[in-house]
């Protein structure tokens, strides 16, 4: 120990004498201890920086900060390094926080406001300047800098002050006198280019040209309002530019007014059919509304225009998908990957396209060869870390989102995944304060600053600090709201509309079911509930076992719905009904051709639960009940990409609950008892092995111990569960309401709700 702190004194001093070498060498030995105390893993990472190597000096400086991660050198010499490797977010998250352990250092300020130039905090930078200056008033640089800064914060008066006592300080200096003098220039009043765009506009209102330059210059920054006037003056103008039209609907896409998006573009298109542009535009409208059939047509259309352009390719493909024309997928994905083969974009679709066949060998097999090509930026690395996240494979799914974070530090979704894939502890509030920064970039798209904001309130809750990520926790809900459904409001009444019309329509036919004809097959195996229920988790224990495979969630029975539904009460087609059983079986078949019985764990089945009993009178049903409270919380606080119209406001969350609850009492009455199990979540998360012994045999299986083990089944899960479901039935979930219960008051009351009775 004696020895070890010797060479330590020995290195310390070589560096402060600038003997780099030495300095390494000593520390090299210092290093082959299993845990090299943090002052080694410093030294090490200034030698790498004064030698011009801050990609190699970044290891050593992160891991002296999980070694002592309140020490404020460690922390400056990171902000340092990850400034000079361009990642000025995160530079400056590490700023703030060794300000915040060593105040009143003028070399972290300078440092700080350095961070804060960088990432265009003007006028933040100007007072941390100011505070370095009160501490340290004769380093001329601190006055220089601060100049820089008030000069880019719009004030050249007290910039030219600055550099002035720089001068003063510093006479001789050129750089000093062409700063001043920049300064003194920028007093005369000189007008931006949206100003003098404005002016020419304002004086000749006709000019269309100038009115949609204007619209362009305000929208992109961020002055949509502004924006709006000049765009709607240039299409009144000129109503047969194609341009004007073009622009005006820009502008409605990011104010999130979908419909008027749609007609702007769509015009655009009729006064010029090849305006590429127009129709890639018009997709990304009709994507954001919802209109997946459209999309794929406009997509379509794209596609003959320019054929040879893979991003258009790559966006009809997601388009087929979401359709469900997965065969049409697949086809378009192997023609991309066929012109792109170390394209990694090519390779994971065609691995979506395997998962939704349910081929997760050849899903894997994708994955596996898209891991062997470097990624060439930040969206396919991140894009490679989600699929590998679906498949399971936890590792490699963090590994590719932090490499897609240092190729690109702007990612929202990235960093918001990677809060998924990890637990937050102290040492990552660098990377929390950098997603908070992010959060508030107005050039981000509303559904990426919407995903920053779940990440930054599950890092919150990690750190259980429960109101903080409450308040991320409802910006991304009020986000996403606006990013899917645009400015269009929710009527609840809709849900009880449907409420109604399911249980008038199908419970006279569950009562008379004994005088019809039926399948005759015991190979499904319903498994529903609420949204967040536990649906996933029990698919995974019974699919664990040997002769049980699952479809996961299938839309099958939401999407032939409408065929009995929009239908009469008295008039429900019986035959049709039997087709489109036959249907289902032959999918079920398909999809586990050795397997002896299918789980299909949709939540939302549970509405049609009579419908598939009168066609498969054999088929057992799984209801999951899990504590209201907990549901709903999970249902809010979960980045989830279905797109799910009441599950962004409390109340309108706690009014779908209830009547998911009115449904399920209807339907517990009328079907008949061997039919429907209901398991509660809690008695499965506390008992695990009782309750599944129990499932197991209410399927009519033999026991397999597989089914106690579910972390270890390796199918790819397709829902946010992805990775709790990776882990040992566990019991931190239960009652987890408490923490929030300040703040979520309608979910409280449901438990008071006369109708919220469930079996004792």
């Amino acid at each position: 120990m004696h020895e070890d702190s010797s060479l330590l004194s020995k290195a310390e001093i070589a560096l402060s004498s600038g003997n780099l070498i030495e300095a390494e060498l000593l520390c090299e030995v210092l290093l082959r201890h299993a845990s090299p105390p943090a002052q080694v893993l410093l030294i090490m990472g200034v030698i790498h920086n004064r030698q011009g190597h801050p990609e190699a000096a970044l290891p050593y400086l992160e891991r002296a900060n999980d070694a002592e991660p309140n020490s404020s050198q460690v922390l400056l010499w990171l902000s340092r390094t990850l400034k000079k490797v361009g990642r000025g977010p995160e530079a400056l998250a590490y700023a703030i926080l060794a300000n915040r352990h060593k105040a009143s250092d003028p070399s972290i300020l300078h440092q700080l406001a350095s961070c804060q130039m960088d990432c265009e905090q003007f006028a933040s930078a100007a007072e941390t300047f100011r505070e370095a200056v009160a501490l340290d008033g004769n380093a001329a640089v601190l006055h220089y800098r601060l100049g820089l800064a008030l000069l880019n914060a719009g004030d050249p008066g007290a910039a030219a002050s600055a550099f002035r006592e720089c001068l003063r300080l510093d006479p001789t200096s050129d750089t000093v006198i062409a700063a001043l003098q920049a300064a003194e220039r920028a007093l005369r009043p000189i007008a931006t280019p949206s100003e003098w765009l404005e002016k020419a506009w304002k004086a000749d209102p006709t000019n269309h040209v100038a009115a949609i330059q204007l619209a362009y210059a305000l929208q992109q920054v961020g002055k949509l309002e502004d924006a709006l006037a000049p765009a709607l003056s240039a299409v009144q103008t000129q109503p047969s530019d194609p341009e004007s039209h073009v622009q005006l609907g820009a502008i409605y896409l990011d104010q999130c007014r979908y419909p008027e998006a749609i007609l702007a573009f769509r015009r655009a298109i009729e006064m010029n059919p090849l305006h590429l542009f127009a129709h890639l535009a018009l997709a990304q409208a009709l994507h954001r509304a919802g209109n997946a059939k459209e999309e794929l047509k406009v997509l379509a259309r794209s596609h003959r225009l320019d054929p040879q352009s893979a991003a258009i390719r790559r966006s009809l493909i997601e388009a087929h998908l979401a359709n469900q024309q997965v065969e049409a997928a697949q086809m378009e994905a192997t023609a991309l990957m066929v012109e792109h083969p170390s394209s990694i974009e090519a390779r994971c679709v065609l691995a979506d396209c395997h998962l939704l066949n349910r081929r997760f060998d050849l899903a894997e097999t994708e994955a596996s060869n898209a891991l062997m090509i470097p990624p060439p930026n930040g969206q396919e690395a991140f894009r490679l870390g989600a699929l590998l996240r679906t498949l399971g494979r936890m590792d490699d799914a963090k590994r590719l989102v932090l490499k897609s974070i240092e190729l690109e530090p702007n990612q929202g979704a990235a960093y918001a995944l990677l809060s998924y894939l990890t637990k937050a502890g102290e040492s990552d509030r660098p990377r929390i304060e950098t997603m908070k920064l992010l959060s508030t970039n107005a050039r981000l798209a509303v559904g990426e600053r919407a995903e920053l904001h779940y990440g930054l309130g599950k890092c919150h809750e990690d750190l259980k600090d429960y109101e903080t990520a409450m308040y991320h926790f409802d910006e991304a809900n009020r986000l996403t709201y606006l990013d899917r459904f645009g400015r269009s409001k929710y009527e609840p009444d809709r849900l009880a509309k449907y409420r109604d019309r399911l249980i008038a329509t199908l419970s006279p036919e569950l009562e008379s079911a004994h005088s019809r004809t039926s399948l005759d097959s015991n190979l499904p195996i319903l498994v529903f509930g609420m949204m967040r229920s536990g649906t996933t988790l029990v698919d995974q224990i019974l699919s664990s076992h040997r002769d049980v495979g699952s479809v996961g969630e299938d839309p099958f029975w939401m999407n032939n719905a409408p065929l009995f539904l929009d239908l009469a009460p008295d008039r429900i087609d019986r035959q049709r009904l039997l087709d489109v059983g036959q249907k289902y079986l032959l999918h079920l078949e398909k999809a586990g051709s050795a397997k002896t019985r299918m789980i299909d764990k949709t939540p939302a089945n549970y509405a049609f639960a009579p419908l598939i009993h009168l066609i498969f009178p054999n088929a057992k049903f799984i209801h999951i009940i899990r504590d209201p409270a907990d549901t709903c919380l999970s249902i809010y606080t979960t980045m989830n990409r279905v797109r799910t119209q009441w599950a962004h406001r409390k109340e309108d969350i706690a009014y779908a609950y209830r009547t998911y609850q009115t449904v399920m009492e209807h339907w517990r009455k009328l079907l008949p008892p061997d039919v429907m199990m209901e398991v509660r979540y809690e008695d499965l998360a506390t008992d695990p092995e009782r309750v599944t012994r129990e499932m197991v045999s209410f399927c009519g299986l033999s026991w397999d111990d597989a089914c106690l083990h579910p972390e270890s089944n390796k199918r790819s899960v397709l829902t946010p569960s992805a990775g709790q479901v990776r882990q040992s039935v566990y019991t931190s979930s239960v009652g987890k309401w408490k923490f929030y219960e300040p703040w979520i008051s309608d979910f409280l009351l449901i438990g008071k709700s006369p109708s919220s009775g469930l079996p004792g």
